[in-house]
C-alpha cells in the first residue's frame, strides 16, 4: 500500500508539472517567449477593473515596427523572426518590475502599465524606441535597422476594447506623421 500511494503521488506530482507547462505555453509567444493575446486580454480587464476600484492610473502602449513587411521582403522570414525576438528582448529590458508586455499580434506589442500614468508611459516607450533606433539587429552577416512607432492611452476606461482602440489610433497617428515616434491620447 505505501509503494502504491507513493507511486500515486508520483504521478500527480507530474501532472501538476505538465499542467502547469501547459498552462506557461498557452499564455505564450512560441517565437518570443513574451506573453500572448490571450494572456494580454486577461491582464488588461484585470488591470482595468483594478485601476477603477482603486482609482489609480494605468496606460496601454501599442508597439509597431515600422516597415516590418519590408523587412520581411528584403531580408526572408528568418531575419524579421531574428527581428521580431531582438525586439522583445529590447522591450524586456526596457520594461518596470510590474510591467505587463505581449506580443498582440504580427509585429504589434502591447505593454500594460499598472499605477502609471502618462509621463512614466512615455518614459518606458521612449525608453524601448530609443534602444530599438540605436542598435541594428544582424542577420545573415546584414545590419537591418529597426525603428519603432507607438501609441499610448491612459486609462482605465469603461472598457478595455475602448482603451487599446485609443492607443491604436495614436499609433496610427504616430505612423502618418512620419514613424519612429510615440504618440498619446
Amino acid at each position: 500500500r505505501v509503494g502504491s500511494a507513493f507511486h500515486i503521488k508520483k504521478l500527480q506530482d507530474q501532472l501538476q508539472q505538465r499542467n502547469a507547462e501547459l498552462d506557461r505555453i498557452s499564455r505564450t509567444d512560441g517565437l518570443t517567449g513574451l506573453f500572448n493575446r490571450r494572456h494580454l486580454d486577461e491582464e488588461l480587464t484585470r488591470r482595468n477593473t483594478d485601476s477603477l476600484r482603486h482609482g489609480e492610473a494605468m496606460c496601454v502602449l501599442l508597439l509597431d515596427l515600422d516597415h516590418f513587411k519590408h523587412i520581411n521582403d528584403a531580408y526572408g522570414h528568418p531575419a524579421g523572426d531574428l527581428v521580431l525576438r531582438a525586439f522583445a528582448d529590447r522591450m524586456r529590458h526596457g520594461l518596470r518590475a510590474g510591467d505587463i508586455a505581449g506580443r498582440w499580434g504580427g509585429e504589434e506589442f502591447l505593454i500594460i502599465l499598472p499605477r502609471t500614468d502618462l509621463a512614466g508611459a512615455i518614459e518606458v516607450a521612449e525608453r524601448i524606441r530609443s534602444a530599438t533606433a540605436v542598435q541594428a539587429v544582424t542577420a545573415q552577416g546584414r545590419e537591418i535597422s529597426v525603428r519603432v512607432s507607438g501609441g499610448c492611452a491612459l486609462g482605465p476606461a469603461d472598457s478595455v476594447e475602448a482603451l487599446v482602440q485609443l492607443a491604436d489610433q495614436c499609433l496610427y497617428r504616430a505612423k502618418d506623421s512620419g514613424r519612429n515616434r510615440i504618440i498619446t491620447a
